[in-house]
């Protein structure tokens, strides 16, 4: 009998993370398997938002403009708003926001990841063997490898495996929203077409209407563990800006401050949603997705596959990073701790004398740190 094949990297979960962590690196010859329990193409819930600094890690990553994004675009224009209460402020980008449909944007990376020479077995990890660094299938089929990497998701297997072992945190703690979202045709909504936000309507987290494929997608997020109530909320806000809403309702969690700081224990790595990298102030995902697994395929190449030096280049390579998640949560637990008492006045004031540089905040050219320039993030 062969002997069974060992891997040079096991990506559980081939999401905007995975993917791109599997295609650099099977674009470099590295002998990488990705495994998902999910066919592709697939329908997931997300807003789809690209901001510059996105855009500019596409590029990176493909060297090459983002026109291939073209086809994957359901929305692209300069103007957004921002509402609390009756308040609502109409604001105008440098550079446009882009709105990607998921369902064909994952499907994007995912061929490149397969393009390039990525393997890929359609199956559902149950756990974790740090002992002979293998996953272990629901048939009872193993896959081993030198480095194992989670990007599953907010409920990450691979991080729940890892949190019985170190210092890491369960997923599906405190600090995970409930996001209940719902889509519109275009005629139904009271606003002129591009993406709003609007605070106040729940204590911890906003609610949103953005362009979709099917028209409009309207949703709301917060920590309000109470389905039923959080769901009332959301009909509420529905029946304000729509002229009706008889639309199927979706729920799903998101990281929403729920990011590690440390996301590695010995051979294994967390990255993008499962290390719970998103902005905890506006819950952008799909950048820290692509940042994260950028950032260990450069600790991967960089470290030649050696344990010590690999991680080390990993965590030194998140610093910058890390520093940005933590000013965003801090400006967050301001904003909606000041919020419960002043009806977000300070969020008015940013808006009203700040705008341009609140702007380039989310865009990705100024730093949450009061607004500093970034210089060469990306």
């Amino acid at each position: 009998m062969a002997a069974k094949e060992i891997f040079d990297v096991v990506i559980v979960g081939l999401g905007p993370a995975g993917s791109v962590l599997g295609y650099i690196l099977a674009k470099h010859g590295i002998n990488v398997i990705g495994v998902d329990y999910r066919s592709f193409p697939r329908f997931k819930l997300c807003g789809g938002l690209i901001t510059w600094k996105t855009q500019q890690l596409i590029e990176k990553v493909l060297h090459q403009e983002t026109s291939f994004l073209e086809k994957t675009i359901i929305y692209s224009g300069k103007g957004y708003g921002m509402g609390c209460g009756d308040w609502l402020y109409q604001g105008h980008l440098d550079i446009p926001f882009k709105i990607v449909d998921r369902y064909l944007y994952d499907f994007f990376w995912f061929e490149q990841f397969k393009h390039v020479g990525g393997k890929y077995v359609k199956a559902k990890v149950v756990g974790l063997d740090l002992s002979s660094s293998s996953i272990i299938l629901s048939s009872g089929e193993r896959v081993s490898g030198r480095y194992i990497v989670g990007a599953d998701g907010v409920f990450s297997i691979i991080r729940r495996k890892l949190a019985s072992k170190s210092k890491i945190t369960k997923p599906g703690n405190i600090n995970q929203v409930l996001a209940i979202e719902g889509f519109l045709p275009v005629d139904q909504i009271k606003l002129s077409y591009k993406p709003y936000i609007f605070f106040g309507k729940v204590p911890l987290g906003y609610a949103w209407i953005f362009p979709a494929k099917q028209g409009w997608a309207l949703g709301i997020l917060s920590q309000v563990r109470d389905a039923k109530k959080l769901k009332q909320i959301f009909l509420e806000f529905c029946v304000k800006w729509s002229k009706t809403y008889k639309q199927k309702i979706y729920a799903h969690f998101l990281p929403y401050g729920d990011f590690e700081k440390r996301p590695v224990y010995k051979n294994c790595f967390l990255i993008g949603d499962a290390a719970g990298w998103a902005d905890p102030l506006l819950g952008e995902g799909i950048y820290y997705a692509h940042k994260s697994a950028l950032i260990l395929a450069a600790a991967f190449l960089q470290g030649q596959f050696k344990l010590p030096v690999v991680r080390e280049k990993f965590i030194h390579g998140l610093k910058k990073e890390l520093q940005e998640l933590r000013y965003a949560l801090f400006w967050r637990k301001c904003l909606f701790t000041m919020g419960k008492f002043n009806n977000f006045a300070l969020l008015k004031w940013l808006f009203l004398k700040k705008h341009k540089m609140f702007e380039n905040i989310i865009q990705g050219k100024r730093s949450f740190c009061f607004g500093k320039y970034l210089g060469n993030r990306i």
